[in-house]
């Protein structure tokens, strides 16, 4: 059942900023992470027999992905942490959304793989590597999407 939260009395006005984030890769705390991004898209398909308008639909099928972006050294960790070949090591990704005014938030990225590694490197700015992510099942504060 959804709630109907009033933010602005409830808590004063606050809201999450960046810093108030945690992320943990199989219960290891990364502090030096710069983005990480998650998302979920359901297919689903429409049933339309003989009629010209569908009569109903299926479910559908859930597809996670997901990106992390750190700086080299904890890229460096992350993959240590990993172990040998990186690219088939499974892990679960925490992230953590705490702030002294506000409740904690909890999003949880199971069955998370390696599917690409690009590194970016330009003049005078510090040098980060991205991990893109296969994502096998997503719970946004402890609520499985699908």
């Amino acid at each position: 059942m959804a709630t109907d939260y009033n933010y602005q009395q409830n808590i004063n006005g606050w809201v999450f900023g960046y810093s108030d984030i945690e992320l943990k890769i199989d219960g290891q705390v990364f502090s030096e992470i710069e983005s990480i991004n998650y998302d979920v898209q359901i297919t689903q398909e429409a049933f339309v027999g003989t009629s010209p308008e569908a009569s109903g639909r299926t479910a559908g099928y859930a597809t996670y992905s997901g990106s992390l972006t750190m700086s080299l050294q904890a890229a460096d960790e992350f993959l240590q942490l990993l172990g040998t070949p990186a690219a088939l090591q499974t892990f679960t990704i925490t992230v953590v959304y705490s702030n002294p005014n506000l409740p904690i938030v909890t999003d949880t990225l199971y069955g998370c793989s390696i599917t690409g590694a690009p590194t970016n490197i330009s003049k005078g700015g510090a040098i980060k590597r991205q991990f893109n992510l296969y994502v096998q099942h997503l719970d946004l504060n402890g609520v499985s999407f699908y």
